[in-house]
């Protein structure tokens, strides 16, 4: 007997073998401009640069006075299309009022050339800053954890608590009275260093950035004076 099959009776699959989508790891930061300045202001601007599209800006900005309270930031940048700006602080006041921030903002699709300005509440005597960039991390929720320290001694050391497949930690300091260059951590890579510069050297603000997998984020050859830390684990890009 033969059969007959209608139109009906057919079906074609054009769905492609499975593939499984593995996520992309945290880039290590790459430098995009740094600066400082000893001149007594309301605000700082930096250089102009262009990020990569898509990319998460990573922002270490340190800045202190003499006995006239602790300057609060307000980031604003000049990019296309850049989120909003999200940061994690540590301050101290000793015979030095100081903030230092790890701040972040993601790009856009198309970026262009633009600059950061850093507004102060009140007007800083030093400040230094590294401006970084970042790839392959989550764009919607990129902080993992993060952890702050500050202290006068010339060591300091934050903990996280694990570092994830394919994540990054990044951790930037600010030092005053910094006589040299500052060590970075076991495991730790220095991506920049920076002084704020000015006379008297004993009171500059030197800023440095380090990345790496290790759960200890730490310091050497600090200045015994005002020391801040942040430490972050950027999440890698989703699957």
């Amino acid at each position: 007997i033969a059969g007959r099959r209608t139109e009906q009776d057919f079906s074609w699959d054009f769905t492609p073998n499975h593939v499984p989508v593995v996520p992309g790891s945290v880039s290590n930061p790459s430098l995009l401009t740094s600066g400082g300045s000893a001149i007594t202001s309301a605000s700082d601007v930096t250089a102009a640069f262009t990020p990569t599209a898509d990319s998460l800006l990573v922002v270490a900005w340190g800045a202190f006075n003499l006995n006239a309270g602790i300057p609060g930031f307000t980031f604003t940048n000049t990019h296309a299309g850049s989120g909003a700006w999200t940061a994690v602080a540590a301050t101290l006041d000793t015979d030095q009022d100081a903030r230092h921030e790890q701040a972040r903002s993601q790009m856009g699709s198309a970026p262009g050339s633009g600059t950061i300005t850093n507004s102060y509440s009140v007007n800083p005597s030093k400040k230094s800053w590294i401006i970084a960039e970042i790839t392959g991390h989550d764009t919607t929720t990129p902080l993992s954890e993060s952890n702050t320290g500050t202290g006068t001694a010339t060591t300091l050391s934050i903990t996280l608590v694990s570092i994830a497949a394919g994540n990054l930690a990044i951790g930037t300091i600010s030092s005053t009275a910094q006589s040299g260059d500052i060590t970075p951590g076991t495991n730790e890579t220095e991506l920049a260093e920076v002084s704020s510069g000015g006379a008297p050297v004993n009171l500059e603000d030197r800023i440095q950035m380090e990345y790496g997998t290790d759960t200890t984020v730490d310091w050497s050859t600090l200045g015994a004076t005002n020391n801040r830390g942040v430490a972050i684990e950027y999440a890698q890009a989703a699957g």
